[in-house]
């Protein structure tokens, strides 16, 4: 006959084994609710990795991101994605160019011939976009990828600086898309493209001076928590970015020259030149 298996209880409690595994499980719950100095294995559990946790695991670095932003809304941004492998990025641009009614265009060329970086997901933050597509009210998403949890250029950030990348220069490009620049009328630059009065590396330098700007300026008003050398990094990003547009607005065409004179005059309202540099 066939024995019955015993329900193994506590000499001193009567509590059953599964019972003392649930309650304990349960209590480990409890104990690691706002325990973000805690053990990792807590802090896993709970859903509350900290950025530490995040380099080391790179499974934790979704949580992490989703945490971080919790409290910020970002228009237009269909998401903030950790993209390990490199792959999502390349989904995004053929979906796109497919809603669009476009043909897939070189994706090596859209990425600006780094592809192989994008492949294995070491790279920065990027916010893909399509130039012929923006202004038109589209949504984009912000990939995040390997390098600020594993490059050692970036090793003294912390988690709020990154925060302020994410939500104050990468949003800006989320916005670019969507809207544009009012500095950018898209018709009369496309036709600047084909006479070849403007080139793809000054609409990149145009963006990439626009986005800082904002986020520079977030970064001196908001120094809570933010680094001195995350500040340092950017103001200096800023600076060397102003610095080329000067000086290819001496040699450039008259359409890029006047749309320089724009983007300097508007971004200077958002921060100085004084602030830039200092």
């Amino acid at each position: 006959m066939q024995k019955k298996r015993k329900n193994t209880k506590s000499a001193n409690t009567g509590v059953s084994r599964r019972a003392f595994i649930a309650t304990t499980l349960l209590g480990a719950a409890a104990i690691g609710v706002g325990a973000l100095n805690g053990p990792y294995w807590i802090r896993k559990f709970n859903g509350n990795p900290n950025f530490e946790d995040a380099k080391a695991d790179h499974t934790c670095r979704q949580i992490f991101l989703d945490r971080l932003l919790i409290n910020d809304k970002i228009p237009f941004c269909d998401g903030v994605i950790y993209n390990h492998e490199g792959n999502m990025i390349f989904d995004w641009y053929e979906k796109e160019m497919k809603s669009a009614g476009k043909k897939m265009a070189d994706v090596d060329h859209l990425l600006g011939g780094e592809r192989s970086a994008f492949e294995n997901g070491n790279y920065y933050i990027e916010t893909p976009d399509i130039f012929s597509l923006s202004g038109e009210g589209r949504h984009t998403k912000i990939f995040v990828g390997r390098q600020p949890f594993e490059s050692l250029k970036f090793s003294s950030f912390n988690a709020e600086d990154w925060r302020n990348v994410i939500v104050n220069h990468e949003a800006r490009h989320v916005w670019q898309y969507s809207q544009g620049l009012k500095y950018l009328p898209r018709d009369e630059v496309l036709t600047g493209l084909k006479t070849g009065e403007i080139t793809e590396k000054f609409l990149y330098f145009i963006g990439e001076y626009d986005a800082p700007s904002h986020e520079m300026a977030a970064a001196i008003k908001g120094k809570k928590g933010i680094t001195p050398t995350y500040i340092e990094y950017t103001r200096r990003k800023l600076a060397q970015t102003y610095e080329f547009l000067k000086r290819e607005q001496s040699t450039s065409s008259h359409l890029q020259s006047r749309i320089i004179s724009q983007a300097i005059g508007e971004n200077s309202k958002i921060i100085s030149l004084e602030e830039m540099r200092n």
